[in-house]
């Protein structure tokens, strides 16, 4: 049973990560193998605030759930200021030069931790308090799971209004054609800065989550390997579409923890698991290259 909510929650997380990375990647265009960079800078900001509050502050006389909303609240705002400054610099770039600008963020993201003594460096950041209301606990077991049902539902919604939405119409014109989105008086720069901004900070959020969830994060939580996964879930499920996102998560989270049943040896498992996500990916772009579910108005 354990197992299960592990995968659930999982599936829950990663679904929002896909959602957030489609923001960016499937309504503006904007190709990122980068995300995972957010996604550090979020879990370690609300670490660090975390911890900083529990040596300053005595937690029993704080109220647990603003203490908490602060703290993804600060992950969130600084992980959406660093996409705002990187679309600044880098909005720009056309494609395959986006795309390696925002490697170019993660890994010198990825070493900055490493190198820099307030995160810890390669030994991370440890003993990151966790959520407790009377007594149970919300960042771990089934509070977590609950939280992160709850984080899904909100930004599900929220993704699905703004692809009703004129700043997502306005995207999706930017996307296929720039220059007429300049005829129609929209400021593509402007669109892709916000674009991004906004699915930085909502990786960031994840980070969030996951850092009291884990209890412990280091650089290796968040290198080259994570962002092509969450980049995967999102070519695989199709693009421009957030049930894309989300099918594509559920399909690279399920389908690896399905190995432990088919008692495949720990030493091949890991290996196994990028040898499927490679093979999937090749299947899909040969057959379907927008994606399972990828929305049409991208071709």
């Amino acid at each position: 049973m354990q197992l299960i909510e592990q995968t659930v929650y999982m599936c829950l997380l990663y679904a929002v990560l896909a959602m957030a990375l489609n923001m960016a990647m499937g309504y503006a265009g904007m190709l990122s193998i980068g995300h995972a960079a957010f996604l550090a800078i979020g879990a370690y900001s609300e670490a660090l605030m975390a911890r900083a509050i529990v040596d300053h502050y005595n937690l029993s006389h704080l109220p647990v759930i603003p203490y908490y909303l602060f703290c993804l609240t600060f992950a969130v705002t600084v992980s959406g200021l660093a996409g705002g400054i990187l679309a600044i610099f880098g909005s720009r770039l056309k494609d395959d030069y986006f795309l390696m600008t925002t490697f170019a963020f993660g890994a010198v993201l990825q070493d900055v931790f490493r190198n820099v003594n307030w995160t810890g460096g390669n030994l991370g950041v440890r003993g990151i308090p966790q959520v407790f209301v009377a007594n149970y606990t919300i960042s771990t077991g089934r509070g977590a799971l609950c939280t992160a049902i709850f984080i899904f539902a909100l930004v599900y919604w929220f993704c699905s209004n703004v692809e009703r939405s004129r700043f997502g119409l306005a995207l999706y014109t930017v996307s296929e054609h720039e220059s007429l989105s300049i005829t129609l008086g929209e400021m593509p720069l402007s669109l892709k800065a916000r674009s991004l901004a906004t699915s930085a900070a909502l990786t960031g959020l994840v980070g969030g989550l996951l850092a009291p969830y884990y209890h412990y994060i280091d650089p290796s939580f968040f290198g080259l390997q994570e962002s092509i996964l969450i980049f995967s879930m999102v070519m695989i499920g199709g693009l421009g579409s957030r049930n894309g996102a989300v099918l594509g998560a559920s399909l690279l989270i399920i389908i690896p923890n399905l190995l432990p049943f088919l008692r495949v040896p720990l030493s091949v498992d890991a290996s196994l698991r990028q040898i499927l996500y490679g093979i999937a990916l090749v299947v899909i772009m040969r057959f379907r290259p927008f994606g399972l579910v990828g929305n049409k108005r991208l071709r």
